[in-house]
């Protein structure tokens, strides 16, 4: 069968090919390697932070990582058996903490052992114990703090602002 030579058609498709699928790659691995680099360079300020901070002191722990993820309430729950027990807090003139929707959420993120974002409460499984009519709160985050597979502590945070908490802030 006489038809006209298409192997250096052919070859030139492959080549090319292969050059964009190897640029697409290193083009998402560079991507993903800034966003790593951005986070190391926070996570750097924020120990550099919390170590020029020479005290103990829970609530200005909380100042520093509610200023990173630009959240207006910031708690840590000491967990005890299972059991939530508020240690801290931010801003400290906190009016005390009565929130249904707040302690289900520290109990889902107790029982699940896992993060929990919550950036809709209207389509959330927690909407059933918000009240926005009194509450300015748009947005949860709730991160677990695990020691030798034991959760040991809960951290919260909230923003008031229509701006979501992302897996970057709970990676943070």
């Amino acid at each position: 069968i006489e038809s006209v030579y298409l192997i250096p058609f052919g070859l030139f498709i492959f080549i090319f090919t292969q050059s964009y699928l190897l640029s697409f790659s290193f083009s998402n691995l560079y991507k993903k390697t800034e966003e790593l680099n951005k986070l190391t360079q926070d996570l750097d300020t924020v120990k550099n932070e919390l170590l020029n901070d020479k005290s103990l002191d829970l609530n200005n722990t909380l100042k520093i990582l509610a200023s990173y993820t630009n959240a207006d309430k910031a708690y840590i729950f000491k967990v005890n058996k299972n059991a939530p027990d508020l240690s801290a807090y931010y801003p400290e003139d906190l009016e005390l903490l009565t929130e249904k929707y707040l302690h289900e959420i520290i109990k889902e993120t107790i029982q699940t052992k896992s993060s929990i974002i919550v950036n809709n409460f209207s389509t959330s499984e927690f909407k059933q114990f918000f009240k926005s009519d009194f509450n300015q709160t748009k947005s949860i985050l709730s991160v677990p703090l695990i020691v030798s597979d034991k959760i040991r502590a809960v951290i919260c945070f909230e923003r008031f602002e229509k701006s979501k908490f992302t897996q970057l802030h709970r990676d943070f």
